[in-house]
């Protein structure tokens, strides 16, 4: 049965754009008037102490906190059960092997001691949390957070399902923080809608935001695609439910200890090196996990691609019939374009890759036969032997640039039956190269969130959402 999916929609950008910049310096919510969203003139501001976290909220005024207090403990029981969400995803982090966020012990303002501090103020349906960096000592900050006081009007299921998702995503930017605030917005924003369904699988964010890389796979992985908030670098947190699911959770953990341990590491050019241990390389993974994408929505397949893909929206491809010959087929480093084409009745389809080595070096194909939008078998076409289609209705051709770096790969793609792929003449040599490619700052989002202190303010706006196709 098909539900729709939760979507994020992303809205209140001149708020959000102004809680991307850092906070270091600047007074702390509970001096009104220090920044967008900070407690009132005349709040009453008090304060719930854990182990290592202490929670500022008030009880009157605009920013109070729901009242309910069922044990008559004299703390509100949101605050209360905020407060142990935080020691638990600190904890499952721990497990996971991961640091705790840096102490703002000793600071002139940090909230009265060395614990973690968080303020629930009314972020108004602008947003509903954000992480902002403090004291820095190279890459490595300590911070506090700010978090939606009460959930009102919000698109969460209920505010226990807020209080958890926003809490586990933003403590994990405080612990990106202990190793490297400078590792850009694909790293930290995916990696911490990764982190919160290792807190908590049943939150169902990464399944949520997946659409934002799904819809948008041509973009090149360790770029997003810039502007104050990209749902492509939340998407991209299925890149490492990948990771996870191949090989093991330790892969995102040991590519933030590398970055912590080198500063000027990036956590891309790691990937390498993190597999190889793993007897893999990041060409074979980005090409097998490019394959997993087919594998979504209605066409989802637990056996074969993600656990959890039937919730995940279904990859879009672009028309095209066949027989297929694009003369120029433009791939970014480290992305993939999808194609869709009526097999008209034929039984057997290959593919052609021609060009320079510059053109193809690097190029993956898949194809997917589908039957009435049923997959079959998904093959690995790049070598151009002929494959089976008989019985199917449609193709996916899945096309992917595994090269992490470098120019955008542009080869002459050809789909068809043995004659059309002997009438795509190749191109010659150096042909359709070195026209067109993106610039840098293109290529690296063009600014926005992409270039700024990733871990300085993090807004996770998963509770404003609008439906989306899902599955449950």
């Amino acid at each position: 049965m098909t539900t729709p999916t939760l979507r994020p929609l992303l809205f209140g950008l001149v708020t959000v754009v102004s809680m991307l910049a850092s906070t270091t310096g600047s007074a702390r919510p509970d001096v009104p008037g220090s920044d967008l969203f900070t407690f009132d003139v005349g709040d009453v501001v008090e304060a719930f102490d854990t182990e290592h976290f202490r929670i500022h909220y008030t009880t009157a005024g605009t920013h109070r906190v729901p009242a309910a207090d069922v044990d008559a403990d004299g703390v509100p029981d949101h605050v209360a059960g905020l407060a142990d969400i935080y020691e638990r995803s600190l904890a499952a982090y721990a497990l996971l092997g991961f640091l705790g966020p840096v102490s703002d012990d000793g600071l002139p303002q940090n909230g009265g001691d060395g614990r973690f501090d968080v303020y629930l103020v009314d972020f108004a349906l602008s947003a509903d949390g954000a992480y902002r960096s403090e004291r820095c000592e190279g890459v490595v900050c300590s911070g506090y957070m700010v978090q939606e006081n009460d959930f009102a009007g919000y698109g969460y299921p209920s505010v226990a399902v807020g209080n958890r998702t926003v809490a586990s995503h933003e403590l994990f930017h405080a612990v990106q923080a202990a190793y490297n605030v400078d590792q850009g917005a694909v790293f930290a924003e995916g990696s911490a809608v990764w982190a919160s369904e290792r807190f908590d699988p049943t939150l169902r964010d990464l399944e949520g935001y997946a659409y934002g890389y799904l819809d948008n796979a041509a973009t090149p992985l360790d770029s997003g695609r810039g502007g104050p908030v990209d749902s492509f670098t939340y998407g991209a947190g299925i890149f490492f439910e990948y990771l996870s699911e191949r090989f093991d959770d330790d892969v995102t953990l040991e590519l933030w200890q590398r970055v912590g341990t080198t500063p000027e590491a990036f956590w891309f050019t790691e990937v390498d090196a993190v597999l190889a241990a793993r007897g893999s390389t990041f060409a074979e993974a980005f090409a097998e996990f490019s394959s997993w994408t087919l594998l979504t929505g209605r066409r989802a397949d637990a056996a074969r691609s993600f656990e959890s893909g039937a919730q995940m929206s279904e990859r879009e491809a672009q028309p095209r019939t066949l027989p297929i010959d694009e003369a120029s087929f433009v791939l970014f480093t480290a992305s993939s374009r999808l194609l869709l084409a009526p097999l008209g009745g034929r039984s057997e389809v290959q593919v052609g890759l021609f060009g320079a080595a510059t053109a193809t070096d690097g190029v993956r194909v898949f194809a997917l036969p589908l039957t009435n939008g049923r997959p079959g078998d998904v093959v690995d076409a790049t070598d151009g032997a002929a494959f089976s289609t008989a019985g199917a209705t449609d193709l996916l051709v899945l096309a992917v640039n595994t090269r992490g770096e470098g120019s955008s790969a542009r080869p002459r793609l050809c789909v068809g039956d043995a004659a059309d792929i002997a009438a795509c003449a190749p191109i010659a040599e150096g042909e359709g190269e070195g026209e067109g490619e993106p610039g840098e700052d293109e290529r690296l989002g063009g600014g926005g969130c992409a270039q700024a202190n990733p871990a300085a303010a993090f807004p996770l706006l998963a509770g404003l959402l609008w439906w989306r196709r899902r599955r449950r």
